[in-house]
């Protein structure tokens, strides 16, 4: 259900809001990236065309390295394919970097909340292998399954500390406050009983294939360790 916003729900916004990347500084990062890439690739390109030349002149006297007659044209091409490949590569990671100011700033403008309460029949938590630190997978009543990492445990973890003695503590009740224009969790919180909790159980599935923090997961209650644990 929507409801109006509380005063710190409305602070936590416009907090968020101020600290998410403006028109200004996406643009001087991708020009950053870009020249970055163009860089590096130019560079790999040189040294590759020398190796080539190398081997050409000593395998079949063919001279077509920095002393030769093609030596401008070569890098003149180098440095072109590496403009094009920078080009398309920073255009790609600025589409994969959307623009969230403006969701955000209509979520403050509309004064709105969504909140939603789940019941929680049980979870499993799964360790992540690098560092050690839990996300736990919740089924609700309905069978949707809400992935929360539990922060607490990473940081304890990267403390050489063990990381299942965080007091991230799932209940029976679940309450998520979230902006509904631009899909931010402002809050979630537990009340009710505590509930049966499987595991922890290793990952060893890649980053890429985790579900997303604070959503449902697309992987049902069933295979959640045959997708993420075999």
């Amino acid at each position: 259900m929507e409801r109006e916003q509380t005063a710190t729900e409305k602070a936590y916004l416009e907090d968020l809001f101020s600290k998410l990347p403006t028109g200004r500084r996406r643009t001087k990062e991708a020009i950053e990236n870009f020249i970055v890439m163009l860089a590096v690739l130019t560079l790999l390109g040189v040294l590759i065309w020398a190796g080539i030349g190398w081997l050409a002149q000593k395998i079949a006297d063919i001279r077509i390295g920095w002393s030769s007659e093609y030596a401008i044209s070569i890098v003149m091409s180098v440095v072109v394919v590496a403009a094009i490949s920078s080009a398309y590569s920073t255009t790609r990671w600025m589409k994969s970097w959307p623009d969230s100011r403006q969701p955000v700033r209509d979520d403050i403008e509309a004064g709105l909340v969504s909140e939603e309460q789940l019941t929680i029949l049980e979870a499993k938590v799964l360790q992540e292998p690098e560092h050690g630190g839990l996300i736990y997978f919740l089924r609700s009543d309905d069978d949707r399954v809400l992935v929360l990492y539990d922060r607490e445990s990473l940081d304890l973890a990267m403390a050489d500390e063990d990381p299942m003695g965080s007091s991230f503590e799932p209940q029976s009740i679940v309450t998520i406050v979230k902006a509904p224009h631009s899909g931010f969790t402002i809050k979630s919180s537990f009340s009710g009983e505590n509930i049966d909790i499987h595991g922890p159980t290793e990952m060893t599935a890649s980053p890429d294939k985790w579900p997303e923090d604070e959503e449902y997961s697309p992987i049902p209650w069933a295979q959640i360790e045959r997708q993420l644990c075999a």
